[in-house]
């Protein structure tokens, strides 16, 4: 912990938010009970930012926290925060231009520097691009004093006062990078704690003024999965031959004979037909040709075991020519998922066309 602070942080508290937390307008949300002595002091709806991912998505909040300095106010201008993909390059996670006194961020307080939503995966930076930096240091200082009786205030001058210029490092250093490698995961909460401490980096020269370095490292990485649910997958793959009939590829069951293998995520296939529901196992049904709205009415081969091997018949007789295999995945009590889970092949039944 920096100089006694809060949550071991000295300047910025980063908390990077994956999915199934609480709502944006939210202002508490999972970083305020993780770390229940912080109070949150900032817009309660700040908009969500761009880089929504199409599927699943985490949230990205920021929080900014600070210790003691010997000036009056120390301010920071940000323009943007991002975050770096590998694969995707740099991601906004905000871009409203915002203006913080840093030394009000005290006591606990904190302030929201951004919220976005980010598809999961793996990051390797945080950049923070700051444009503007200043410091308000006192003019004088107020001694008070009696003179027969009388209060009488003297004031000591200082050289420098007033609204004076901050540099953050060197100029070159006004987006600053922090490499960091950390994931989004699909659903769940991660949280980053950045450090950076003003009052251990804060300087001041004749010759060149007042300076904050840009020191600042992650003091904390958390997960919480926040008990969201993850949406079961099921592939199928036949170990037929495979043949192109009118450019379509399918599997060649010359006497009817179906082998195949179904892979699922997030569900276990088990043996417990007619059980009570148990949330992430089940099983499958099998069809050849039914239509979606048919696929939890019997007849169908129950599936329980990734790999099987079946004669591909309908209504007890034999099949010939192009047909569709559907699984479907279901619950112990043979209720479908919702939204239905399921995957479907091509077969050809019969000599090779």
């Amino acid at each position: 912990m920096s100089n006694g602070l809060v949550c071991s942080i000295a300047i910025a508290c980063l908390a990077i938010t994956a999915s199934c937390g609480p709502p944006a307008d939210d202002p508490a949300g999972p970083i305020a009970k993780r770390a229940s002595s912080l109070t949150y002091n900032g817009p309660a709806d700040e908009p969500l930012l761009a880089n929504t991912a199409p599927q699943s998505s985490g949230k990205l909040r920021l929080l900014l926290h600070d210790a003691p300095a010997d000036v009056d106010q120390l301010w920071v201008a940000l323009e943007e925060v991002a975050v770096y993909h590998p694969e995707q390059g740099w991601l906004t996670v905000s871009a409203q231009p915002q203006k913080l006194d840093l030394l009000t961020l005290q006591d606990g307080v904190v302030a929201q520097l951004g919220l976005a939503e980010l598809p999961p995966g793996n990051y390797t930076k945080i950049r923070l691009n700051i444009t503007d930096a200043w410091v308000v240091v006192p003019c004088s200082g107020d001694v008070d004093s009696a003179t027969n009786g009388a209060k009488k205030t003297e004031r000591t001058k200082k050289d420098a006062c007033g609204t004076l210029p901050l540099s953050i490092g060197s100029a070159a250093e006004s987006q600053l990078q922090i490499d960091h490698a950390f994931s989004v995961p699909e659903c769940g909460t991660r949280t980053i704690t950045l450090d950076w401490n003003s009052l251990a980096n804060l300087s001041h020269e004749k010759k060149t003024g007042w300076i904050l370095q840009p020191k600042i490292r992650v003091t904390n990485s958390e997960l919480n999965t926040c008990g969201c649910r993850t949406t079961p997958t099921v592939t199928l793959t036949f170990k037929n031959p495979m043949i192109t009939i009118d450019g379509l590829r399918v599997a060649h069951a010359p006497d009817g004979l179906l082998t195949v293998s179904v892979e699922t995520t997030n569900f276990k296939l088990v043996a417990k037909q007619g059980y009570p529901h148990q949330e992430g196992e089940g099983h499958g049904h099998l069809y050849i040709d039914v239509p979606l709205s048919n696929q939890f009415i019997p007849p169908y081969i129950t599936l329980t075991n990734h790999d099987f091997v079946a004669k591909a018949q309908i209504d007890g007789k034999d099949v010939q020519g192009l047909h569709t295999l559907f699984v479907v995945l279901v619950q112990n009590d043979h209720i479908g998922l919702k939204p239905t889970v399921l995957a479907e092949g091509k077969f050809f039944v019969g000599p090779r066309p």
